[in-house]
């Protein structure tokens, strides 16, 4: 197919960059390398009825799809780095809890970090109030508060990128609900606009000092520009592959340790066996 953009890789970035390409007109086509995790495509593990089932079987099904980036050499430079290698990459997997920074990068004004943060949160559907009547949070705020106000804190909703379903059950956002979005508020034809095509990047082929095309398994194809998604592993062994070198490549990687803690409430802070947490 022609296309303006090619983006590669389906995760978070990669949809909310087709996203927003989309929205201005553009035709873009979407590579992603990995299978298909979950019905329907690019949606969130934790919204499959198994796991709302028995929310208890999410970590080690999510474990499952976390591919390390060598594990045949000791991972002394960055242990533990993982890609989630599927539609939707590491978004049908991730925690969907969206504080904001409070060190933000002055490469932006405070009012440009405000109007990012906002589309964001839009793209992801973040909110709080949806929790706001739940008895469960507002024992357990009570109970933190004067350990909060102790260092002049104070206890608030975490913003998570989920909504609640008619059965009190949560719907956790994922890439598949960030191209769907609230269709009534998109225009006419825009999901249209993104192609969705399996197949691995093998290179990005360049020509002078311009990415013109993307290889996959042999074909090339075109494009005005290309945007590489990869993540902090998969995005510089791509450039790599392609013969892009620069000096930095490689170095002074970011990537972000993950700490899994499970809360175990005293009885008396959940309501009786079979009683909904939340007023209607």
């Amino acid at each position: 197919m022609a296309a303006d953009v090619i983006v590669v890789g389906s995760g978070p970035l990669g949809t909310a960059v087709a996203r927003r390409l989309a929205e201005q007109g553009c035709q873009v086509l979407l590579l992603e390398q990995g299978p298909d995790l979950t019905e329907p495509r690019a949606s969130h593990l934790r919204n499959a009825a198994a796991i709302r089932a028995q929310p208890d079987a999410f970590l080690p099904a999510a474990v499952r799809h976390l591919a390390f980036i060598d594990d045949s050499v000791p991972r002394d430079q960055l242990p533990g780095a993982a890609v989630t290698r599927a539609w939707g990459g590491q978004g049908v997997i991730w925690t969907n809890l969206c504080p904001r920074s409070d060190a933000l990068w002055p490469a932006l004004s405070d009012d440009q970090w405000e109007a990012y943060y906002h589309l964001a949160e839009d793209y992801l559907g973040v909110q709080t109030a949806g929790f706001e009547s739940s008895a469960r949070q507002h024992k357990i705020r009570r109970r933190l508060a004067d350990y909060a106000a102790e260092s002049g804190r104070s206890v608030t909703a975490l913003p998570v990128a989920a909504r609640f379903n008619p059965d009190d059950t949560m719907h956790y956002t994922a890439p598949h609900d960030m191209l769907v979005g609230r269709s009534q508020d998109r225009p006419q034809g825009e999901r249209s606009r993104i192609v969705q095509r399996s197949g691995r990047a093998d290179r990005l082929v360049v020509k002078g000092a311009r990415v013109i095309a993307v290889d996959v398994a042999g074909e090339e194809i075109p494009a005005r520009e290309v945007v590489v998604a990869g993540g902090a592993i998969g995005t510089p062994l791509l450039l790599h592959r392609s013969g892009i070198r620069p000096s930095a490549l490689g170095r002074w990687l970011c990537y972000h340790p993950l700490y899994v803690t499970q809360m175990v409430l005293d009885p008396a802070l959940c309501g009786p066996p079979g009683q909904a947490d939340r007023e209607k």
